[in-house]
């Protein structure tokens, strides 16, 4: 059957199955009615969260391995993709934004030189187990800039670290957005530095070939300090202030490293981030102290 949808064509899940074939339910869905490999991206949802346009590829996240392993281009979905050029069958992205109702995207190429990046999985301690690595294809177009697509961070070759505004609220690999107390707290710290002449910014980290960034949410130039919140004094919030600090000051040569702790620290917890040779600072009175 020849392929008769133009992009930008808004058209139901169901319809397309119909019609052209695939499984109704997968992200990806190779038909044996038709020589195409049918592929669904859903806004908002977290299958896709690496979806998206980058200026010149589509990233398109890769399916399977819920069980807390890297997933891989064997597996049966992933496969249809990687060999799509050698099965002669074209990549159809559709993109769904009502239930299984959506827009046709149009067709894409898997890129011969750099088919794919890596993305940092999630994670969320409220959810089971979860890939370690998510596999992103990367797709070039072939009829021409696709519309609709969010855009997103192109993989770099290289590792890169670039300044961004210093706590805007964007995304990172493992919750939507810096929100709640955390947020609050950096931005109460950061007002006070500001008060008193400090200039502040923050940075994401890319490391080669990945497409999820490691953000910097508050960096104190003046200082040249690494700063990190966290809105609770329990054991296991330290160790994972620690930990983060000790990530992050890898990719910033002879940095400082803070957190921002709700109220003063008791004495085995001040040991423990003075033996790391990290600070702490809470707020009182009199602005914030620090030990």
């Amino acid at each position: 059957m020849t392929w008769d949808l133009p992009p930008g064509t808004d058209i139901g899940r169901d319809t397309v199955h119909g019609r052209y074939g695939g499984r109704p339910s997968s992200r990806i869905s190779p038909s044996a009615k038709t020589p195409n490999i049918l592929l669904f991206t859903t806004v908002n949802d977290i299958d896709s969260a690496h979806d998206g346009f980058t200026g010149e590829h589509v990233h398109f996240g890769g399916e399977g391995n819920r069980d807390g392993s890297d997933q891989h281009a064997t597996a049966q979905g992933n496969k249809a993709i990687r060999d799509h050029a050698e099965t002669g069958r074209t990549l159809r992205l559709f993109s769904l934004h009502s239930g299984r109702y959506g827009t046709y995207v149009g067709a894409f190429r898997l890129d011969p030189d750099t088919p794919t990046a890596w993305a940092e999985g999630d994670h969320d301690p409220k959810r089971g187990a979860q890939p370690g690595w998510r596999l992103v294809f990367r797709l070039l177009p072939v009829d021409g800039p696709p519309h609709g697509l969010k855009l997103v961070t192109a993989s770099s070759p290289e590792l890169r670290v670039e300044p961004t505004a210093p706590l805007r609220e964007r995304h990172r690999w493992y919750e939507p957005t810096l929100t709640g107390l955390t947020a609050r707290m950096l931005r109460r710290y950061a007002t006070h530095l500001e008060d008193a002449g400090h200039e502040l910014t923050g940075y994401r980290v890319l490391l080669p070939g990945l497409v999820t960034a490691l953000p910097v949410d508050l960096f104190d130039r003046t200082r040249g300090e690494l700063v990190v919140a966290r809105p609770s004094m329990h054991r296991g919030a330290i160790w994972d202030a620690i930990g983060e600090l000790h990530d992050l000051a890898r990719f910033f040569q002879d940095a400082r490293r803070l957190i921002v702790l709700p109220r003063e620290p008791d004495p085995d917890t001040a040991d423990l981030c003075a033996r790391q040779q990290i600070a702490v600072t809470w707020p009182d009175a009199d602005g914030y102290r620090r030990a």
